[in-house]
């Protein structure tokens, strides 16, 4: 209950209202390529890659820094505190990912003193939901060479006797006879860059590398003294004008919609070809869209930060193997969502959001794809929601209704098709086809 409720409120929080020096109200999407290697010894991989879908949002109060997400909860002068869920990568041999998934969430304060324009000290303390804690203590950079934008960081990391005794004892594995190992301190250094390229588009890159402690690099189950990793990717960034940014024509909304699963994939979907789900499995969703850009490249295209908060029903019927189909599901959602209007001859729209996805527990129709495929899920995957509405008002000619909305959406959860290990090394998903209300204000 401790993780549901930790994970679910790492991605809902995001919701209201996110690039280190990013300005406020900028925001950004991308992809990014992870090669990293292997300091266990339980396989001859020496190197694992995965896929990153990247978010970035700078809010008054809330960001979203690709890996790390958090609200500011002080900020006095050269101070900063936050509170922040930060994604951490384990590099194990691919072949062990859909088994272990050991990608993690660090949650815990963060405290950032600045000392100039070009240099910080940053401190930790963070934990996961089983009490694995550790502290940073780091320096960083901030460096400008012309266009290249650098920021190179240097730290120690202390990590609890449970952090050690997990990761690097493999404690809680007995196929490896895990042991516990004491607490240590391990050093990271890294850097990050970034380059712009044409438009808001940009090259983005980093570089890492640990340096074990002691009491790691004597395990058992560690043939290296460390391990790294190097990232290489594209964004796009929306950049902030000098001026005050329109107010868009429809401002925030809130969506209410509720949704029947199908076992149809989403090409099956898209060609209208959807099957009923044999259980009727169905979900009530709320969504908020935050506005951040009206005419997104001088076309009709308004872009939402839209995020919301996803109930799965239960189900108490019995599937064909004695197991019952549902328990009740939460699930919490962040993405960023773009608006293509045209009129014809009422006003009309299509919409496209990619972004984050993470249940309470897997959905009848992921768990039992996943048996039949023998993997095992994964809580957090890729989001896609795909729209089409038109405006009450005009269809009416209802001033009184001129904000209202009505339109289908689809709610997709994938996995990028085995590229990510932080989704679990799986082929697969769930789709929903919502009908909804959204109301602008």
């Amino acid at each position: 209950m401790r993780t549901t409720i930790a994970s679910i409120l790492s991605v809902a929080a995001c919701s209201t209202a996110v690039a280190s020096t990013a300005e406020t109200g900028r925001w950004g999407i991308g992809v990014s390529a992870r090669h990293g290697t292997i300091p266990y010894n339980t396989d001859r991989a020496d190197t694992v890659r995965t896929t990153i879908p990247q978010i970035f949002y700078e809010g008054e109060h809330v960001f979203l820094r690709d890996l790390e997400w958090g609200i500011k909860a002080y900020e006095d002068g050269d101070n900063r505190i936050n509170a922040v869920v930060k994604r951490r990568f384990v590099s194990i041999p691919r072949r062990m990912q859909n088994d272990y998934q050991e990608d993690a969430l660090d949650w815990g304060l963060q405290w950032i003193h600045r000392v100039n324009d070009e240099r910080s000290w940053r401190f930790e303390a963070l934990t996961e939901t089983r009490s694995r804690s550790q502290l940073y203590a780091g320096h960083d950079w901030q460096l400008q060479y012309g266009d290249l934008e650098l920021n190179p960081s240097a730290g120690l990391r202390y990590k609890s006797k449970k952090f050690n005794s997990h990761y690097y004892g493999l404690s809680n594995y007995e196929e490896f006879n895990g042991q516990k190992i004491d607490a240590g301190i391990e050093a990271e250094v890294g850097v990050s860059l970034r380059y712009p390229l044409i438009g808001g588009l940009y090259l983005t890159g980093a570089l890492e590398y640990v340096y074990l402690d002691s009491n790691a690099r004597k395990s058992p189950h560690v043939d290296s003294n460390g391990f790294g990793a190097v990232r290489l990717g594209f964004i796009y960034f929306d950049e902030p004008s000098a001026r005050p940014a329109p107010v868009l024509a429809e401002g925030a909304y809130i969506r209410g919609a509720h949704g029947w699963a199908t076992p149809s994939d989403m090409n099956e979907i898209l060609r209208f070809k959807s099957e009923r789900d044999r259980y009727n499995n169905q979900m009530s969703s709320v969504f908020y869209g935050h506005p951040l850009k009206q005419g997104w490249l001088g076309r009709p295209i308004d872009v939402y930060l839209h995020s919301g908060i996803v109930y799965h029903y239960e189900k108490d019927k019995v599937d064909e193997n004695g197991r019952k189909v549902q328990d009740p599901v939460w699930e919490g959602v962040v993405s960023i969502k773009a608006y293509y209007n045209f009129t014809w001859p009422t006003r009309w729209r299509f919409g496209v959001a990619e972004g984050l996805s993470y249940v309470s527990r897997l959905t009848y129709n992921e768990w039992q794809e996943m048996d039949r495929k023998g993997n095992e899920g994964s809580k957090l995957m890729n989001y896609l929601d795909v729209s089409f509405d038109a405006n009450l008002g005009d269809l009416f000619r209802s001033k009184s209704m001129e904000n209202l909305w009505a339109g289908y959406s689809m709610h997709h959860r994938s996995s990028i098709f085995k590229q990510a290990s932080q989704f679990g090394r799986i082929k697969g998903g769930s789709n929903f086809n919502t009908f909804y209300l959204q109301y602008h204000f």
